[in-house]
């Protein structure tokens, strides 16, 4: 089955909508895409980038882009980027329109730097999840070594104060792994059943001896420090100890990795970038992964138009799935905006936001290890709010909200567009 549509003509949230959109949103039923047609029925069972058309969310097929786009598994078949934008379905039509923008507590920043070693040059980019009726932020913190690690933040009821502080890191790079070996960044917490998964970047250098050259687009150069940076995962129950699981698509330059609050098929579902586009992948044991090529790209001209990154992981509503995402114009100023997934078929995009909802402007924003930026890790509905943590200029952290019931009330008017541009 597919969301249709809601019913009511007024533009409030009313209960009778809600119950009914999240029945249909519990089942996880998929209609999948019609299966690309090869013209040897024989060969299509072993050819090259293709899976079951049972899987909900059709065929992979391997598509060539044009250069200096290197060949990616992608929805749907081309010869060029345009073409498989046009049978690329999350390439259809996309509503663009306002979201509410987010107001920041007047408290912030509420965490920064502490006199501990490991945390005294910058605290940023926190992961956030509900977990025992309050926030836990699981935050970046960079100290004497410069090498990254996490630490453990727990909230008052408010989602503001700090009620408790870790003294020591609760998660920090493992010595005999080699791709940690600059630390653990930016972690993206998601509670499936009763774990936490967590998302994190391990971030190395390839080895100096061997010269790297980036293959596919980066925002590193191959003259500059030789980089590598992999999307891994770990679990936890405790946010005390933790079981790292491994990496996802260890064979590219890969960040901001974001999973899914639900299996679908069985599935776990990930957002990672391959930059400079939002990407979603699939893995049935966090070991093996597939990759389905971009669903949201930069946008040439606007506020983010050099890359686009996941934010926190998505927020499930009655609508479709809530995106926070980041991103980044010409001048390297990080802002963020909102998304809206299918709720049936994730890889398909509903809307965007026109503008941004946040962009930097206080000082501990414009000011500091990397001016201009607000990048989240970690959004949560809570108390009735959007609360959306985030790092200001790489060396603070700060908390912007915005009632529940406006998000909602967007995220319905972009559903509603998206399914009468589609009757079109």
């Amino acid at each position: 089955m597919r969301a249709t549509g809601f019913p009511g003509g007024d533009e409030r949230i009313r209960t009778a909508d809600l119950r009914v959109a999240n029945a249909a949103l519990s089942q996880l039923s998929y209609v999948p895409t019609p299966p690309v047609i090869l013209p040897n029925p024989q060969e299509s069972r072993n050819a090259p980038g293709t899976t079951s058309p049972s899987f909900p969310f059709g065929r992979k097929v391997r598509t060539v882009f044009a250069n200096p786009v290197p060949p990616v598994l992608c929805w749907g078949l081309g010869n060029s980027r345009e073409e498989a934008d046009a049978m690329n379905p999350s390439a259809a039509r996309v509503v663009t329109l306002s979201a509410p923008r987010l107001e920041r507590h007047p408290e912030n920043p509420i965490l920064q730097p502490t006199t501990h070693w490991w945390e005294c040059r910058w605290v940023f980019n926190p992961g956030a999840a509900v977990h025992r009726g309050r926030v836990h932020l699981l935050y970046r913190a960079q100290g004497e070594d410069w090498i990254s690690r996490l630490g453990l933040a727990i909230l008052e009821e408010d989602g503001v104060r700090v009620a408790y502080r870790s003294p020591l890191p609760v998660f920090e790079p493992d010595v005999n792994n080699p791709w940690e070996r600059l630390g653990v960044e930016d972690p993206r917490i998601t509670r499936i059943a009763d774990q936490y998964y967590v998302c994190y970047t391990a971030a190395s250098l390839y080895p100096a001896l061997k010269p790297r050259t980036y293959r596919r687009p980066s925002p590193f150069t191959d003259a500059g420090v030789p980089w590598r940076t992999r999307i891994a995962i770990a679990t936890t129950r405790d946010f005390r100890n933790f079981r790292r699981r491994g990496l996802a698509f260890a064979q590219w330059e890969n960040k901001n990795g974001a999973l899914f609050p639900v299996r679908f098929e069985g599935r776990y579902l990930l957002l990672h970038r391959i930059f400079p586009d939002i990407h979603l992948g699939s893995s049935k044991d966090l070991r093996h992964w597939h990759n389905y090529g971009p669903i949201l790209r930069p946008r040439p001209g606007m506020w983010d138009s050099n890359r686009v990154g996941a934010g926190g992981p998505p927020l499930r509503t009655p609508y479709g799935w809530l995106l926070i995402y980041h991103g980044v114009d010409d001048n390297r100023v990080y802002r963020l905006g909102a998304a809206l997934l299918d709720p049936l078929n994730p890889r398909r995009i509903l809307g965007r936001s026109t503008d941004p909802i946040l962009e930097p402007e206080e000082p501990y924003e414009r000011e500091g290890l990397v001016p201009n930026v607000v990048f989240t890790c970690g959004a949560v509905f809570y108390r009735g709010r959007l609360m959306v943590y985030y790092g200001g200029a790489d060396q603070v952290v700060a908390v912007a909200s915005v009632p529940k019931e406006k998000v909602l009330a967007w995220a319905r008017k972009v559903a509603l567009r998206s399914q009468r541009d589609g009757q079109d």
